[in-house]
């Protein structure tokens, strides 16, 4: 990691405000987002990222990027709160993770912590079914995703979540 950062400083000092510069601050900021966790900073990144070639590739993905975090810090302020939006915001907080961030992990943490929170089948039954579709899909794991179905329609057997594992481990409907 640190030699990687070092290569994306040597290519912002050699070719300044150019396609290339920005691509590299997008680089370090996705290395501080997804491995150092630090999403200041990375934000911080993506807009230099931005600033640096604002219609070059990365500094379009650097916008978006940046859009992204701020939705995530709004969803984690709203979902700190507690109360019914909390749980709501844990939702969109997760899907924001899996479909824009590409965190698998982080999705699920956050689909456990609903878990631990929803006192409705709603919001429980849907982060079930989340949690198997993102075990199934993006971390390729059939056993985990398997026991989140099974968990889903023996918990919640008639929930439209419950329906749907149903079918995706091929189990009878009841």
């Amino acid at each position: 990691l640190p030699r990687a950062i070092e290569e994306y400083e040597d290519i912002v000092a050699d070719f300044p405000r150019s396609d290339h510069s920005a691509e590299a601050y997008y680089q370090m900021g996705l290395i501080e987002q997804r491995q150092r966790k630090d999403l200041e900073k990375a934000q911080e990144l993506f807009e230099v990222a931005r600033k640096e070639r604002a219609n070059s590739e990365a500094g379009i993905r650097a916008q978006e990027r940046y859009k992204d975090l701020n939705m995530l810090k709004r969803y984690k302020r709203t979902a700190d709160k507690g109360g019914k939006k909390s749980l709501a915001a844990m939702v969109d907080m997760a899907e924001l993770y899996l479909l824009k961030l590409d965190e698998p992990d982080s999705a699920l943490a956050t689909y456990d912590r609903i878990l631990e929170k929803a006192d409705t089948t709603e919001y429980a039954s849907k982060a079930l079914y989340a949690m198997g579709i993102v075990y199934a899909d993006s971390l390729n794991d059939a056993d985990a995703a398997t026991g989140a179905f099974e968990r889903l329609i023996d918990t919640f057997p008639v929930s439209p979540y419950a329906q749907e594992a149903r079918k995706r481990i091929q189990r009878d409907v009841e």
